[in-house]
């Protein structure tokens, strides 16, 4: 499922700073955070599904960003698509245009999905979803038709946050996770130039990442989705921990660009095992250098 939380050009210091949680099943096989190639032989740096070879975040050498969540299903709790939302992320960061990218991907090939995708070069953000916005969503973005099966419009500067409805869904905890960050970078800014966020910085956005308190689903989303009441209970905390279908929050990450470095983006991960925040793992922070 996921929730994403990304500065663009709102956190001092840091024309990009991005947090986010990579909910799945506990046992799909995944490489953490690490440099690697895509088929074009760009070097990018995130983790990796290695069932489908797709990722869900990550950079890339050239600039560009991508990032991803899942659309909520109403329908079934397992999507049938004949291709993996992963791929979406990794052909984005091979370094195709906006418009030929949605030339080469059509929306109803991929479970549903909200899409990210950013050029550090040019400055360029898009949000891009394969389901229209409905009322449900509790937002209007403006999105407009874009390629085949896709809505989407430009980003201009702010804190957003992505769950699994739309761009900004004031799901009790995207508004948490954006009022932590909020908090975490403008209300109390470290406006020295720093390569790496402060440690302080890091503590507070960890916490929100890590933060498993749940909220009771209203009426209305019990209503609109496939999900039972004691599922969307389990699934509204940030940090999902729903044991009895051995799913939940598999990695938190951070990642940044710096006005110090701006050549460069950092990347932290870390990974947990059954949910278990004591015992997380980091590799430390990465870095890949643009150009």
């Amino acid at each position: 499922m996921c929730i994403i939380a990304f500065c663009l050009q709102t956190a001092p210091g840091f024309p990009l700073l991005v947090a986010a949680n990579r909910d799945e099943r506990r046992g799909r096989p995944t490489q953490a955070a690490a440099p690697w190639q895509l088929d074009n032989g760009i070097q990018v740096l995130s983790g990796r599904d290695l069932t489908d070879g797709g990722t869900w975040m990550g950079c890339a050498r050239n600039g560009r960003v991508a990032m991803l969540t899942n659309i909520r299903p109403t329908d079934a709790l397992t999507e049938k698509a004949r291709l993996s939302r992963g791929l979406l992320c990794a052909n984005w960061l091979e370094g195709a245009s906006l418009k030929t990218w949605l030339g080469q991907h059509v929306g109803g090939d991929f479970g549903g999905c909200n899409v990210v995708l950013g050029e550090l070069t040019s400055g360029a953000w898009h949000f891009l979803r394969n389901h229209p916005e409905t009322a449900a969503d509790c937002v209007d973005n403006q999105l407009a038709p874009m390629g085949v099966g896709w809505w989407g419009c430009p980003l201009e500067s702010g804190i957003h946050v992505l769950s699994n409805a739309s761009l900004d869904t004031p799901w009790p905890k995207v508004v948490a996770l954006r009022q932590a960050v909020l908090e975490a970078t403008v209300t109390s800014p470290d406006t020295r130039a720093k390569e790496v966020p402060s440690g302080a910085m890091q503590v507070a956005l960890l916490e929100a990442l890590r933060d498993r308190q749940r909220y009771e689903p209203p009426v209305s989303a019990q209503s609109s989705s496939a999900f039972d009441r004691s599922a969307l209970h389990a699934l509204s905390a940030c940090f999902v921990d729903w044991a009895e279908k051995d799913y939940g929050t598999r990695s938190s990450t951070l990642m940044w660009v710096s006005s110090a470095q701006t050549d460069t983006v950092g990347l932290q991960e870390w990974t947990y095992v059954n949910g278990a925040i004591d015992q997380a793992s980091s590799a430390g922070p990465q870095y890949l250098r643009m150009g």
